[in-house]
């Protein structure tokens, strides 16, 4: 099947007031919060501008594994 996505037009559905089902349960309680850092809240949006367009996200090939890696570790 050669089947062409047109990203323009495909949707991600994110829950409730555009936030993710699993992230809205974790919420804490009383206050509000999520259970999660700065820098994991900045990863989360980082992907979501990916997903977004707004910024470029990298594609590797399945035989790039110790390039990807390398990339990891130096973040």
């Amino acid at each position: 099947m050669n089947a062409i996505l047109d990203t323009k037009e495909t949707t991600l559905n994110t829950g409730i007031g555009g936030e993710c089902t699993i992230c809205s349960r974790q919420r804490e309680p009383k206050i509000g919060a999520l259970p999660y850092n700065a820098k994991a809240l900045a990863a989360m949006e980082e992907s979501r501008a990916m997903m977004r367009g707004e910024m470029p996200a990298k594609w590797h090939k399945p035989d790039e594994l110790e390039t990807v890696w390398k990339e990891i570790l130096e973040d």
